[in-house]
């Protein structure tokens, strides 16, 4: 069976004001593309949720397991160079 699905960017939302129960559409603003994915090994019964950006490099990982347990792995592709990082 041939499964060719085109993968759904979807817009990320956020907001200044995090404390509000709500949050008015003025005060918030888009802050980028998203893609998800999900990969399951169900030997295992580990799903793996794959969190992409519109360049399709991956931005977090999320790994579920059937007993209601996450994990999460946040990658964040910083071009500045940590401090005392770098051949000084």
């Amino acid at each position: 069976m041939n499964h060719n699905f085109e993968d759904i960017t979807y817009e990320e939302y956020q907001s200044p004001l995090r404390n509000k129960a709500v949050i008015k559409s003025e005060d918030a603003h888009v802050s980028g593309k998203t893609k998800f994915s999900i990969e399951a090994d169900d030997q295992k019964g580990v799903k793996v949720i794959i969190k992409r950006d519109a360049e399709d490099n991956i931005k977090e990982l999320k790994f579920l397991c059937r007993c209601g347990e996450s994990k999460s792995v946040i990658l964040d592709y910083d071009s500045t160079p940590a401090q005392g990082s770098g051949g000084e």
